[in-house]
């Protein structure tokens, strides 16, 4: 079953599942993978930055989407940290905030998306 929750990234939207009624047990049984995603204004190739709305109609590629992927053993790892087990701080995966950081100094994304969409 596929289904669309209201949550930062795939930890909250866990969070948000527990909230709901469903138990940790529930989830580790029967999750397969949880994905965030955020669909974000790319780089202008042309202004570099934000683009001009002249040059942004004439763009054919706007947008992207950037995913974070929480599935097999990062999945069964961040259930047991919610549940108590000690990792440290956290569990280690790629956030989607790892993945907008890479596509800014990549270049293909705008400064202005770690603002928009990481706000730290």
């Amino acid at each position: 079953m596929l289904s669309t929750v209201h949550a930062r990234d795939s930890v909250g939207c866990l969070y948000r599942l527990l909230e709901l009624g469903f138990t940790y047990r529930e989830l580790e049984q029967t999750l397969l993978g949880v994905v965030s995603q955020r669909l974000v204004l790319t780089k202008c190739p042309y202004c570099k930055e934000e683009c001009h709305p002249v040059c942004f109609r004439r763009r054919k590629m706007k947008r992207m989407g950037v995913y974070e992927v929480l599935a097999e053993r990062d999945l069964e790892n961040v259930l047991r940290w919610m549940e108590g087990a000690s990792f440290g701080d956290h569990v280690k995966y790629k956030t989607i905030k790892h993945y907008i950081q890479q596509g800014i100094a990549l270049g293909f994304l705008p400064e202005s998306s770690y603002e928009k969409w990481i706000g730290e």
